[in-house]
């Protein structure tokens, strides 16, 4: 199984390879068709740009498909055109061959050396990573056009005093190679492996209208000015009007449109200037001669690379701008949704200090009434029974005993607001218990009705069996007594309706206690349970400040709603046991 996993990764090495070196000779040998006088330096050198994305994109294995490529269509190409005999074309073809692969080389080295965190190959996201690849592109081309104009030059292929001119053709033709078809390939690349659900959502018919119309204006364009179609007028054969056109392209459109339109353009522009027509034609005569000719794709092709280099840089800044803004508006979303967090926060810090404050005072408070009232109600008390005492062997005295019992009366009336009071100071609960509801509330209604009675209220229970809580039994009657006691006072005399009924909904225990008496407003129910708030006369407001502390004890849920002249209706959720 190894073996054969090795020499499938061998073959597919080879046809690699292979295929790397056909690539590289179609576009070489279409190239060579411009080459200055015979030397195989060219103005036009796409297969720079093509084995340079080659080696980015497969890295150094794919190496020897460019040089093989390169040997063997330059030495097609000598000895098609008979510039020279067998033995020179090779060894020179070698030698063009060997400076070819060592410029992609080089180039790559050097960008994954001088950029090292682009790992996909996208060099052209940010403008600084533009720069890099252009200051690459220089340097890297001096490998490969030094060594193929010596190489030629030591074959006598060429003239020294045509050294100069060849050089430069040589590498302006790799620099505009690269800058074009480097580019074009790897942004390609990129859209279509890392982009693919961006280029699905991409193709809708807006953005292909809008595509459409950038590649017809391009070409309209270019062929107006590269070609002399339609307007001839000669301020129409200016190689500015393309500029707009691009600038459009790289603001409005992605990377693989933009470089696009810049190599269409190009296209035209270097099939125009070989007809002789457009601003950067150098006719001396109606024939285009060897040197003019190299000239005016040189001046043309120097003008691609710089609008080239100029558009990917803007469209870089301008993703950079919207990359920029779409990071500080969710930084924004961000800041303001923990502002958010932290007001809400804030707020409840607020309400738990406001309400510890209340607890605070209203313990100062209890503690001062209790300190103050129970002292005088002790000495009341053994005062009483001292009383009680010396009075208990004299007779025919009704009115003392009746003053007696009005005091005594009044000593526990006094005594029990006192324990509220202390009450309302969130005790400490240790015995809770199962209880029934029901029952409790039996038990609560049997203690008021006296007052039921005196007032000829009519009451209405319903209230179901096995509604079992967990609960202090004692503290909580006094809740309940409480709001019995609230209800039964806010009624109207003879007139008086209460309604009372346990029932059980899934797992939780509901009391509701409903009466028609005087009602509260809004603000009145918001304030009920504050302390030491009352709308009777005579009231301290202790008494639903007590109530709501004995149902926060026992985890209890209260809803209060009420209006005005209709009456109140007071629901209690309980956990049921």
């Amino acid at each position: 199984m190894a073996r054969i996993q090795s020499l499938y990764l061998r073959l597919s090495n080879f046809l690699s390879i292979l295929a790397v070196a056909t690539g590289y000779f179609v576009l070489a040998r279409l190239s060579l068709e411009f080459s200055f006088q015979n030397s195989n330096a060219t103005p036009l050198w796409p297969p720079s740009g093509f084995a340079f994305a080659i080696i980015l994109l497969f890295g150094y294995r794919i190496a020897p498909g460019i040089t093989i490529g390169a040997f063997v269509v330059n030495v097609a190409v000598f000895l098609s055109s008979k510039t020279t005999n067998l033995p020179t074309a090779l060894w020179v073809s070698a030698f063009i061959s060997i400076g070819n692969t060592a410029e992609a080389l080089a180039g790559y080295y050097l960008l994954k050396r001088m950029v090292p965190e682009v790992k996909d190959n996208n060099y052209f996201r940010k403008v600084n990573y533009i720069f890099i690849f252009l200051l690459v592109t220089i340097i890297m081309c001096l490998a490969s056009s030094f060594v193929g104009t010596t190489a030629v030059l030591l074959g006598k292929i060429i003239l020294i005093e045509d050294y100069s001119i060849a050089w430069l053709t040589w590498w302006l033709g790799d620099v505009s190679g690269i800058l074009l078809f480097t580019p074009f390939i790897l942004i390609w690349v990129n859209f279509f492996i890392y982009r693919t659900n961006s280029a699905n959502i991409y193709w809708k018919r807006r953005k292909i209208i809008e595509a459409a119309a950038l590649f017809f204006l391009v070409i309209l364009t270019s062929e107006v000015v590269f070609n002399n179609w339609i307007f001839t007028f000669y301020i129409f054969r200016w190689a500015f009007w393309i500029i707009p056109v691009v600038v459009w392209a790289s603001i409005h459109f992605k990377q693989h449109e933009t470089i696009t339109a810049i190599l269409l353009c190009s296209v035209i522009a270097v099939a125009g200037t070989i007809n002789g027509n457009g601003p950067f034609s150098n006719l001396s005569s109606k024939s285009i001669t060897a040197l003019s000719s190299n000239e005016s794709l040189l001046i043309l092709q120097a003008f691609i690379s710089i609008v080239a280099i100029t558009a990917l840089a803007l469209n870089a800044s301008v993703n950079e701008q919207k990359q920029t803004e779409a990071a500080l508006r969710a930084m924004t979303d961000h800041l303001e949704m923990r502002v958010r967090e932290r007001t809400a926060e804030l707020e409840r810090a607020h309400e738990q200090l406001i309400e510890a404050e209340k607890s605070a005072a209203k313990h100062a408070m209890s503690n001062t009434i209790a300190h103050e009232i129970r002292n005088p109600l002790t000495s009341i008390r053994l005062s009483l029974n001292l009383l009680k005492e010396k009075l208990a062997s004299m007779k025919d005295i009704p009115d003392i005993e009746c003053s007696l019992d009005i005091i005594s009366r009044n000593h526990g009336r006094i005594d029990q607001l006192v324990k509220d009071l202390l009450y309302s100071h969130k005790p400490e609960q240790t015995n809770f218990r199962k209880i029934n509801l029901a029952e409790t509330m039996e038990e609560v209604l049997q203690a008021a009705s006296d007052r039921i009675s005196l007032n000829e209220i009519f009451l209405e229970k319903n209230l179901e069996k096995d509604c079992i809580i967990s609960a202090d039994d004692e503290s909580l009657k006094i809740a309940l007594l409480n709001i019995i006691v609230n209800a039964i006072e806010a009624m109207v005399k003879n007139n008086g309706r209460l309604h009372v009924c346990v029932t059980r909904k899934d797992k939780t225990i509901v009391l509701a206690v409903r009466d028609n008496g005087c009602g509260m407003t809004q603000e009145e129910t918001a304030r009920m349970f504050e302390p030491y708030y009352s709308k009777k006369p005579s009231g301290l407001g202790v008494g639903l400040t007590n109530v709501q502390t004995i149902l926060k004890n026992h985890n209890a849920r209260t809803e209060v709603k009420s209006e005005p002249r209709k009456g109140t209706l007071f629901m209690i959720s309980f956990d049921g046991a």
